[in-house]
């Protein structure tokens, strides 16, 4: 089996993330969205965001409302490596179990009944 490199296999986890309460030198404090990602090199970076003030989203219930499109946008943006869908399990079935070379010998008849 070939060797592969982690971040190949490894599915990406939802993010959750976090949201604090920071302090400004002027104005009110801000909620900030902080949440994780691998750069292209697979190094984890830490990300952050402001969501808004106190004046603004008074509670972190409201803030934790507002982040939630932003949330989905960070995790829908990852490619899920490891998972196939079914068209390309077909297709990796029908080249490497069906076609030239397989190691598996499959009667002329189930080929071509599959293919």
């Amino acid at each position: 089996m070939p060797a592969t490199s982690p971040s190949t296999n490894r599915t990406p986890r939802y993010q959750e993330g976090s949201i604090d309460r920071v302090s400004r030198a002027k104005g009110p404090d801000v909620w900030v969205y902080r949440w994780r990602e691998l750069d292209d090199d697979g190094n984890r970076v830490q990300r952050k965001q402001v969501i808004g003030n106190l004046t603004q989203f008074p509670t972190v219930s409201d803030a934790k409302r507002e982040v939630e499109n932003l949330r989905a946008l960070i995790n829908g943006q990852h490619d899920r490596p490891g998972k196939m869908t079914v068209s390309e399990l077909w297709g990796h079935f029908q080249v490497n179990e069906l076609g030239e070379g397989a190691q598996v010998e499959r009667s002329p008849t189930t080929v071509n009944r599959y293919m």
